[in-house]
């Protein structure tokens, strides 16, 4: 793995999440030097569920599950996403995530 960061909730107390840094950096370094990145990969741990507010992303963006799992809300409902879940999403897609509180 390249690189980690620790990304902070909303208050800047807790850590939120763990991303390692797969193939690039951050893509929107990448973006301000004008340089095309296509695609970016990360390993995220989540250590925090989402605020419970429906949000999207800045570009379109995949998951598989490896371990662990949460519950995405969407728009369309509650559902499950355990390991070897895969899944798609356009960046205007709206969800939130909830960790299982086991």
């Amino acid at each position: 793995m390249t690189r980690k960061r620790i990304i902070y909730d909303r208050s800047g107390e807790k850590p939120y999440m763990i991303r390692h840094h797969l193939i690039f950096r951050e893509k929107s370094e990448h973006l301000e030097k004008n340089v095309n990145v296509p695609f970016n990969a990360y390993l995220h741990k989540i250590l925090l569920s989402d605020e419970p507010i429906l949000h999207d992303h800045p570009w379109n963006w995949g998951t598989f599950i490896i371990s662990g799992g949460y519950y995405e809300h969407t728009p369309d409902g509650t559902f499950w996403r355990g390991p070897g879940s895969w899944r798609t999403q356009k960046s205007t897609d709206l969800h939130w995530l909830e960790l299982n509180k086991n």
